[in-house]
C-alpha cells in the first residue's frame, strides 16, 4: 500500500470513529463473534456482496 492509500485508509477509520464509535472492520468482528456468524453469513444478514466485505 502506497503513501496515499495508507493515507484514504486512515482518513476512512477516523470518520468510521466518528460516525459510528469505532472503525466498522473492528464493529463487524464484534458482530461475527456476537451472533456466531461467519463473514460470509454476516453479509448475507446485510445483503452485502461478498466483495465489499474482504477478510
Amino acid at each position: 500500500m502506497d503513501a496515499a492509500q495508507q493515507e484514504a485508509t486512515a482518513r476512512a477509520r477516523e470518520l468510521q470513529r466518528n460516525w459510528y464509535g469505532e472503525p466498522l472492520g473492528a464493529l463487524f468482528r464484534k458482530l461475527i463473534d456476537d451472533l456466531g456468524l461467519n463473514q460470509a453469513r454476516l453479509a448475507g444478514v446485510l445483503d452485502c456482496p461478498r466483495r465489499c466485505c474482504p477478510s
